[in-house]
């Protein structure tokens, strides 16, 4: 990161006193960082899913997913 984008950042940070409280930190060494980005995604994905929240456009980039309810075993 330029030392332009860290003030940037930083300034950002002190002067915006209305970010949400983070509720979860993950650190990630930078060879699995995309995996993880997929995983986050497909997880977000299948939630929306189950939640019945999904667009038919996300529905069809999804049809590799199959769900199967683990609740009743």
């Amino acid at each position: 990161m330029s030392s332009d984008a860290s003030r940037n950042l930083e300034k950002y940070l002190i002067d915006n006193w209305d970010l949400p409280e983070f509720e979860h930190i993950c650190h990630v060494n930078s060879i699995y960082t995309e995996a993880i980005q997929v995983a986050s995604q497909l997880v977000n994905a299948i939630k929306d899913i189950a939640l019945g929240t999904v667009t038919d456009e996300m529905k069809s980039l999804l049809t590799f997913i199959r769900l199967k309810d683990i609740t009743n075993l």
